[in-house]
């Protein structure tokens, strides 16, 4: 598992001054007249301390599960792939029935798929217990051993609300999840290569339409497809694996301070955020800082690390509004503090990628 360059280096203290430690020890066992053991005892007691202060440190910096090359930690929105069919209008028992027996072809011997009906929809589950192997009273280490067995592609869950009606037909949104989302969600996988994710949504697409073209005579209107949404957990992690906390928390208490309807706060805390990223992306280009935010978006246009367009959308738009707010200028309500959110998760998002 890669560690973050503070952990290294703890780990090379850790391992010196075992070293220096074990020499102390050895020398106060077999000491000479002619050594000054007051002086071995000092230098095993520095030794020791800093030991102990380096496995503290080493845990302190908490452990970053950064993915091997060539694979990728998929966020979950990514693997919710939703869409929305119109079929003909029949009673939620009816369209149970239909797509159970379908499902379930072997019914009563085996049940493939398990049914939940809901108040304008229903949902179905992959019954993954029958695919385990073990002999275990606990139903949780069953679920989890079939699930291990299921292919992480393989759709597991299928579920459909009724969002419109007319007199002929149902207008109804379905989302589909594959296996990898409940092993993600479970801590049993989490990195995947990205023909791994295609595949996923191939197979929960065409699942999907088997149902509700080919089962219930319906019609797509829009192809099951994940929904565009801004990872910032991923974000925020590969943030804290490049040490910088700082940015990270920042972005968290906007989140915070947004949920608890703090807009003016969660705004202020975008706002160091994104100027503490243009400042870090200016490091590690080995540029000097400038006196103002402004100017460093300018020097990093200058030296061709942002382009003309990113001084209106950084500064103009984002960072003199997030002033104007913090500072109580002008007020602001949930869905600008919104999407100052997710500017500045993009913005952060497209620096670290050219880092």
């Amino acid at each position: 598992m890669p560690l973050t360059e503070k952990q290294k280096w703890t780990c090379i203290y850790i391992i010196l001054f075992s070293l220096i430690s074990c020499l102390c020890v050895y020398t106060i066992f077999n000491a000479t007249p002619k050594i000054d053991i007051n002086i071995i005892y000092l230098l095993l007691g520095i030794s020791m301390t800093t030991v102990i202060a380096s496995i503290v440190l080493y845990f302190s910096t908490g452990i970053v599960l950064v993915p091997q090359q060539g694979f990728i930690r998929p966020d979950l929105h990514r693997l919710v792939f939703v869409g929305k069919y119109s079929i003909p209008k029949k009673t939620i028992d009816k369209i149970c029935s239909e797509v159970s027996k379908f499902l379930n072809s072997s019914y009563p011997v085996t049940i493939d798929y398990l049914v939940v009906q809901l108040p304008r929809g229903a949902e179905f589950t992959k019954n993954v217990t029958r695919l385990s192997k073990l002999k275990s009273k606990d139903h949780f280490e069953i679920y989890v051993d079939g699930l291990k067995r299921t292919r992480s592609g393989f759709p597991i869950s299928l579920k459909f609300n009724i969002i419109d009606e007319n007199e002929n037909s149902y207008i109804i949104e379905s989302s589909c999840v594959p296996a990898m989302y409940r092993k993600i969600s479970q801590d049993i996988e989490w990195q995947y290569m990205e023909h791994h994710i295609e595949d996923a949504e191939i197979q929960c697409r065409d699942f999907t339409r088997s149902l509700f073209i080919g089962v219930l005579g319906g019609k797509e209107l829009e192809e099951p497809s994940a929904r565009p949404r801004i990872s910032k957990s991923e974000i925020k992690s590969r943030l804290i694996f490049m040490e910088r906390n700082d940015i990270s928390s920042r972005l968290d208490d906007a989140e915070r301070d947004l949920d608890e309807d703090k807009y003016p706060n969660s705004v202020g805390n975008m706002r160091t955020a994104l100027d503490l990223m243009i400042s870090f992306y200016m490091e590690k280009k080995s540029l000097e800082l400038t006196d103002g935010v402004k100017n460093n978006i300018q020097r990093l246009i200058k030296h061709g690390y942002l382009d003309e367009i990113h001084l209106t959308l950084l500064y103009n738009v984002m960072y003199s509004s997030m002033s104007e707010i913090a500072k109580g200028r002008r007020k602001t309500m949930k869905n600008e503090t919104r999407l100052l959110l997710n500017l500045t998760v993009t913005a952060i998002e497209y620096m670290l990628d050219r880092i």
